[in-house]
């Protein structure tokens, strides 16, 4: 009977703990009990298949001419699952500012002001763009794109966005 409690214990788990802990003591727990070998293999391929990744993110850096827009597009692969909410950050001051954050049904539940009337954001379930009309000179910073997606890690794309001075020629 103690046998079984202590694998009970080892592969009890919850969504919010930090997966590489509850790897390491299923690990732990398979030397001690062979029959969690199998089970530590199984949950380690689950953790790898769900983290979602990004196949397509925009360049580093990303050049603009002030004036112009700019256009973040991202396509990612959940692993069968969904966000929560996706969020783009500015994070070149501390604290980091959040510019944007979308819900999970893909509507927009919070935009900054700075940004109103100048953002253009389309999210699916595969892809994001963001687009950001008439670029300023001081849009030039460090931006992260993030996804949260539940029982997950939080999946990051940093850019940074460099606005080049548009000068007008004068005649001498």
């Amino acid at each position: 009977m103690q046998r079984k409690r202590s694998l009970a214990r080892c592969t009890d788990s919850n969504v919010e703990r930090n997966s590489f802990q509850f790897v390491r003591e299923i690990f732990l727990c398979s030397s001690e009990f062979p029959e969690a070998y199998l089970m530590f293999h199984f949950v380690l391929f689950c953790f790898v298949e769900l983290q979602p990744t990004f196949t397509a993110e925009p360049p580093q850096p990303f050049t603009v001419l002030e004036g112009n827009n700019i256009t973040l597009e991202w396509s990612y692969d959940l692993g069968g699952g969904s966000f929560r909410r996706i969020e783009l950050r500015e994070i070149t001051s501390s604290p980091t500012i959040l510019i944007l954050e979308v819900d999970a049904k893909g509507q927009i539940a919070f935009l900054d002001n700075d940004y109103t009337g100048r953002l253009q954001v389309n999210v699916t379930a595969t892809q994001s763009s963001i687009k950001i009309l008439g670029a300023k000179r001081t849009d030039s910073k460090d931006y992260t794109f993030d996804i949260f997606q539940l029982g997950s890690p939080t999946t990051t794309s940093r850019v940074t966005i460099l606005v080049q001075c548009k000068y007008k020629s004068r005649s001498v």
